[in-house]
């Protein structure tokens, strides 16, 4: 539905009514829409479960940390080292030889969470050392990106990937801290359906995300660029976000499109 929704808007309603085929090549795409990768991914990860559960429960500690080492070496790091702009070519031809390892790269961070959520690990590190190298890795990181983007004169996100190694050491920062601060809270059971909530929400604003962003460019002008970052970008994001909650909230509400969207 969200395929055909985005091929029909990108394509124009007008032109999409008039010659149908330009909708389907679309559709029919290898990559339709940018941001809806996360669906495919979440079918492939749920498709994948019943084996992790039973993975996860037959590995032992050494098996798992020879499995992240695997992810750390082959994902993250070959992510990070084939980004930077001082990457000697040869090496860019060894790193291609790994790049079709889906199966450890769409697994590790779900594996992870699991092994990082052993008391062992929860509680290895103060909250603090964990905050303290998460600003520091995310200062570092933007600070290196400047760098890299004045390297090439271009904009770029050489060190915001999901799978740059920064991403992944503040990922695991926050989940341990998340994990420290929560571990034994107790939900009520008005909390538990409010969180449902904001879960079908967040969803919601991920995919009609983009349609927002597009339809404030196009018709307010309306872009990050367009006052100082530090002030546009959460202006943009809190529009976009109160935006897309409100129509989601709305459509709700709408009999068959409310289980469909």
């Amino acid at each position: 539905v969200w395929v055909v929704f985005y091929a029909v808007m990108n394509t124009g309603i007008k032109k999409s009514l008039e010659n149908p085929a330009l909708v389907w090549e679309t559709v029919s795409g290898s990559n339709p829409q940018f941001h809806l990768w996360y669906l495919r991914i979440m079918i492939y990860l749920y498709a994948l479960s019943p084996l992790l559960s039973i993975l996860v429960r037959a590995m032992d500690k050494k098996t798992f940390r020879y499995f992240f080492i695997l992810f750390l070496a082959f994902e993250l790091l070959r992510s990070t080292v084939y980004e930077l702009p001082f990457t000697p070519g040869w090496l860019h031809d060894q790193i291609n030889l790994f790049g079709e390892m889906h199966l450890m790269r769409y697994t590790g961070y779900f594996l992870l969470g699991y092994f990082l959520s052993q008391p062992e690990w929860t509680h290895r590190f103060s909250s603090k050392v964990l905050l303290a190298v998460y600003a520091g890795t995310m200062i570092l990181a933007a600070v290196l990106n400047q760098w890299i983007a004045s390297a090439d004169n271009w904009p770029t996100q050489a060190l915001y990937g999901n799978f740059s190694l920064p991403v992944a050491i503040e990922a695991v920062c926050l989940f341990l801290v998340v994990r420290q601060k929560h571990e034994k809270t107790v939900l009520s059971p008005t909390m538990a359906k409010w969180l449902v909530r904001v879960s079908s929400a967040t969803l919601f604003v991920y995919l009609a995300h983009l349609f927002a962003i597009q339809r404030l460019q196009m018709y307010f002008g309306l872009y990050t660029t367009n006052y100082n970052v530090l002030f546009s970008v959460p202006l943009m994001t809190l529009l976009v976000f109160i935006l897309c909650v409100i129509v989601g909230i709305v459509l709700e509400r709408i009999p068959v499109l409310n289980r469909i969207l």
